[in-house]
C-alpha cells in the first residue's frame, strides 16, 4: 500500500514541475493555483502514507 502512495507523491510532484516549468504558456495565476494544490495534494498523500505505515 506505501509504493501506491510513494507513486501518487512522484506524479504529483511532477505534474508540479511541469507546471513551473511551462508556467510561462499557461499563466502564472493557473500555475500558481496549480502548484499550490498540487503542494497540499503532495501534504495529503504523505499524511495518509505515514499513517499506513504504523504498525
Amino acid at each position: 500500500m506505501n509504493k501506491g502512495f510513494h507513486q501518487l507523491r512522484v506524479a504529483l510532484r511532477t505534474l508540479r514541475a511541469l507546471y513551473w516549468t511551462y508556467s510561462s504558456c499557461l499563466g502564472e495565476e493557473a500555475t500558481t493555483q496549480a502548484t499550490e494544490a498540487f503542494k497540499r495534494l503532495v501534504a495529503v498523500a504523505g499524511g495518509t502514507r505515514d499513517c499506513a505505515s504504523d504498525p
